[in-house]
């Protein structure tokens, strides 16, 4: 049906990167691996959407993984957005003297 294809449509289209349920590429930042793009709000936007959408379309899907994805990416937003300021004047502050 129609939420089916759109939740399609968002992950084939607009955000590959949230195909599946993340927790192997989740696992594989944590152990230092490169994220490719897997933390930006697009990819969090679509990753909700899609995953409100699919379970209204009645696949089959576990929401447990792309939950947990989505913790990891709210996280990622809050040390962005409230450490790393603070990191850089740190680090610009160490290599001036």
């Amino acid at each position: 049906g129609f939420l089916g294809g759109a939740a399609a449509f968002l992950v084939a289209f607009v955000a590959p990167v949230c195909a599946g349920g993340g927790l192997p590429e989740l696992n594989s930042f944590l152990n230092g691996g490169a994220s490719d793009h897997m933390f930006s709000l697009k990819a969090f936007m679509v990753r909700v959407f899609g995953l409100v959408l699919a379970t209204s379309a009645g696949f089959p899907i576990g929401r447990e993984g792309p939950t947990i994805t989505m913790g990891g990416n709210i996280g990622y937003g809050i040390v962005h957005l409230l450490a790393v300021p603070h990191m850089r004047r740190w680090i610009n502050m160490d290599a001036s003297s």
